[in-house]
C-alpha cells in the first residue's frame, strides 16, 4: 500500500463507523403486556394480616424461655434496629433544623486580627514606632464585631413543605422500627 492510498482509507474509517452503527437492528425482545388498570388490581389486605398476623410477639405463645432471650438479645442487638433508631434521630433532628430557619434570628460575630507590618511594604510607614507620627510600631491590630439581626417570612412555603416532609418521614420511621423489630 502507497501513501497516497493510505490516507485517504485512514480517512474513511470513521465514516464506515459512522454507517456501522446505522445499520438496523433487529427486535429480539417481546412487547410488554398492558398494564391492569388501577381500578381493578385488589388492595384488599389478606385475612391473617387484618387478623393482626404476624404478632408482634408470636414467640411468646411457645413459652420456651431460651427462644424468648435469644429473639430479645438479637432484638436489642440487632444492626437492624439499630439502624431504625438512628434514622428516627435522624429525621428528628431534620426536622428541628428546618423548622428553626423560621422566625427570628440573631447573630453575633467578632474577629481579632494582630499582624505584624514590614518597613519595606506597603504599609512601610506604620512599621515605625513614631509616637509623634501616631504609628505605634511594626504590629498592626484590627478588631471587629458584628451583630446582625433577621425575621425569615416563610412566604411561598418552601419551609412548611419541607417541615412537612420530613415530618411525614418521621411517621414512618417507627414504622420500620416496627418492621425490623418483627422476626422472621
Amino acid at each position: 500500500m502507497n501513501r497516497d492510498s493510505f490516507y485517504p482509507a485512514i480517512a474513511c474509517f470513521p465514516l464506515l463507523l459512522m454507517l456501522a452503527g446505522c445499520a438496523p437492528m433487529h427486535e429480539t425482545r417481546q412487547a410488554l403486556s398492558q398494564q391492569t388498570p388501577a381500578a381493578q388490581v385488589d388492595t384488599a389486605l389478606p385475612t391473617a394480616l387484618k387478623n393482626g398476623w404476624p404478632d408482634s410477639q408470636w414467640w411468646l405463645e411457645y413459652h420456651d424461655n431460651q427462644l424468648t432471650s435469644l429473639i430479645n438479645n438479637a432484638l436489642q442487638n440487632a444492626p437492624d434496629m439499630q439502624v431504625a433508631e438512628q434514622r428516627i434521630q435522624l429525621a428528628e433532628a431534620q426536622a428541628k433544623a428546618v423548622a428553626t430557619q423560621d422566625g427570628p434570628q440573631i447573630d453575633f460575630s467578632a474577629d481579632m486580627e494582630r499582624q505584624k507590618m514590614s518597613a519595606e511594604g506597603l504599609m512601610g510607614p506604620f512599621a515605625l514606632n513614631d509616637p509623634a507620627a501616631g504609628t505605634t510600631g511594626p504590629w498592626y491590630t484590627n478588631g471587629t464585631f458584628g451583630l446582625t439581626a433577621g425575621w425569615h417570612l416563610d412566604i411561598w412555603g418552601k419551609n412548611w413543605a419541607e417541615v412537612t416532609a420530613i415530618s411525614a418521614n418521621l411517621r414512618v420511621e417507627p414504622s420500620e422500627e416496627c418492621d425490623a423489630s418483627v422476626p422472621r
